[in-house]
């Protein structure tokens, strides 16, 4: 993924209207206006007012919660037993 993805999916999921994405672009340029400045800084306000893992959470697909499980279970079926003596 690029940093314009990012930006655009980050917009996208924050209702920015594409102000990230833009001040990305704008970054990018090779020459600078007040207007490109403004916002630029605008944008940082907005991204560092972001939380991020409400945007995108990471989640565990249920596949492999029971792939854990059956390998727990099964480590534990067929591993060795000791049977310790009585005193």
């Amino acid at each position: 993924m690029t940093i314009a993805q990012a930006a655009g999916a980050t917009d996208s999921s924050a209702g920015l209207k594409d102000e990230l994405k833009s001040a990305q672009w704008f970054a990018q340029s090779a020459t600078r206006s007040a207007f490109a400045e403004i916002l630029i800084a605008r944008a940082a306000r907005s991204a560092r007012s972001l939380n991020v893992r409400s945007l995108f959470p990471l989640g565990v697909p249920l596949g492999a919660v029971v792939a854990f499980g059956l390998v727990l279970v099964s480590a534990v079926w067929f591993s060795p037993r000791t049977v310790l003596p009585l005193p």
